[in-house]
């Protein structure tokens, strides 16, 4: 019987705190109300609001440092990687890549001058690479770019 009688005294005195809020609301201004309605708001939610706006300031110096971080490496390792896709693993001259990129920079009106395009087809070249392996096969190419790279004027 005394849980009956402590609930509704609870939900009379809530009832009453209802009243009396509509009440001061309604005979106040517009600020006075929102003064008040602020004014009801527990404690426990302001510091939450204050640990969520912690939380997201630490996220975004956590994401700005990662994002200077990102920036470094790319810098970093962008000369590593230009040389990669401009030059052949196998011989470490250029490539197809690089033959395109100096083609264009040829062509430009900046830059007229004469120049030359050798393409060449070694008959039996997988030969080498049969009979005396991989390595040999390397070794070869390589010894032809140099000699014809020791024969070119630049």
């Amino acid at each position: 019987m005394d849980e009956k009688v402590e609930r509704e005294n609870l939900i009379k005195f809530n009832q009453e705190q209802i009243e009396t809020y509509n009440l001061t609301l309604s005979e106040n201004t517009s600020e006075q109300k929102e003064q008040i309605l602020w004014s009801k708001i527990p404690k426990e939610l302001e510091i939450a609001h204050k640990r969520t706006d912690i939380v997201i300031i630490a996220l975004l110096f956590v994401s700005a440092a990662l994002l200077i971080v990102m920036i470094f490496f790319v810098r970093k390792y962008k000369k590593r990687l230009m040389k990669q896709i401009h030059t052949d693993r196998m011989t470490g001259y250029g490539n197809h890549v690089q033959l395109f990129e100096d083609y264009a920079a040829f062509i430009t009106d900046n830059n007229r001058c004469s120049y030359s395009v050798v393409n060449l087809k070694i008959e039996n070249f997988s030969y080498i690479s049969e009979v005396h392996g991989y390595v040999e096969r390397d070794n070869t190419l390589t010894h032809i770019y140099s000699q014809i790279e020791s024969e070119i004027v630049f």
